[in-house]
């Protein structure tokens, strides 16, 4: 590990857990949060191009081919983030550092939405 490791403390605000937020002294805590943040996007993004449009008319047009071409590349791209937070990222961080993670860096969610992101981008 760096000297600086474990000198700053990264802080990050909870979605999913009852504390609102969450630090530890991690850098790859940082990268950790950086990377879910990344998939999180990517996945909101992959999942608007698939929205039908309203037309001027008032009624909803279907979705287009090339939309749902690049959601699937979006999709791809999202599970490639969590892939890296799993098999990158993860294994860099002590146990009981992995204990405090809020649930949706856990180990178990990086896997269930990821295969969720590579389910829908097929």
């Amino acid at each position: 590990g760096s000297e600086l490791e474990d000198k700053i403390q990264f802080a990050w605000m909870n979605q999913e857990d009852d504390a609102e937020e969450t630090a530890l002294p991690s850098a790859w805590y940082e990268v950790l949060s950086v990377l879910h943040m990344m998939a999180m996007l990517r996945l909101s993004q992959a999942n608007s191009l698939l929205l039908p449009k309203t037309s001027l008319e008032g009624y909803h047009t279907k979705v287009s081919e090339e939309n749902k071409r690049a959601s699937v590349e979006v999709f791809l791209k999202a599970a490639g983030h969590l892939e890296c937070a799993m098999h990158q990222v993860l294994p860099r961080m002590s146990p009981e550092k992995r204990k405090g993670l809020p649930v949706d860096l856990s180990e178990g969610v990086l896997k269930a939405t990821c295969m969720q992101a590579l389910g829908q981008g097929n």
